[in-house]
């Protein structure tokens, strides 16, 4: 069996321009993506397993600096909380790890879906 992972971003009007509530026209977002990360049932702890143990091995050493425990919800990753370093500052996790750290963290994840996974770009 193959688990899967859906989500989209972007907006699915397709109208090119519109009409605000003052009346006024703007360009509208014509982008919408939707994809899909296929997993094969085997290969999901080991998959869940290598990306929770690197947040562990993290939170612990901000654990020692901060002197603060973090929980495993504390962990959880979003794309904007990545990209937007606004919103970094506002996440209990995140906020604390170097530059370095943070792309390391994305390229556990990221190489851990070459490994396992499957694409779909719909």
């Amino acid at each position: 069996m193959y688990l899967f992972y859906v989500d989209e971003t972007g907006n699915r009007d397709p109208r090119i321009e519109i009409t605000r509530k003052d009346g006024s026209c703007a360009k509208n977002d014509w982008l919408y993506v939707l994809t899909a990360v296929s997993l094969f049932e085997h290969n999901w702890h080991e998959f869940a397993n290598n990306i929770r143990n690197h947040k562990i091995y993290l939170g612990n050493i901000i654990n020692s600096k901060v002197g603060s425990r973090l929980t495993i919800a504390d962990y959880e990753i979003k794309s904007n909380w990545v990209r937007i370093p606004k919103e970094r500052q506002k996440h209990p996790f995140i906020k604390h790890l170097s530059n370095e750290e943070l792309i390391e963290l994305v390229d556990n994840f990221y190489s851990q879906l070459k490994i396992k996974c499957i694409f779909l770009l719909l």
